[in-house]
């Protein structure tokens, strides 16, 4: 015989999203500002080796980090 116990559960979900350059609160569910979300960790040998970086930032603040850089841009394939 199964015997059940109940349990509890906490459920974490995200709720906004600050910029960490010019601090806009973008809310999960607004689709019409977007978070761009930068990690990367350093490699063996580079001077930074082994440091994690992480930062969010809004649409805007992205768009205007790379303006000098050059990039190419995509379109998304259309949904069949």
């Amino acid at each position: 015989m199964k015997n059940f116990i109940e349990i509890e559960k906490t459920v974490v979900e995200l709720n906004y999203t600050t910029c960490d350059k010019c601090g806009l609160v973008v809310q999960e569910k607004d689709f019409e500002n977007e978070i761009v979300n930068i990690e990367h960790t350093f490699g063996f040998g580079s001077k930074q080796d082994g440091t994690k970086i992480s930062f969010d930032l809004c649409e805007a603040c992205f768009m205007e980090m790379i303006k000098d850089i050059p990039f190419r841009e995509e379109d998304m394939p259309a949904w069949e």
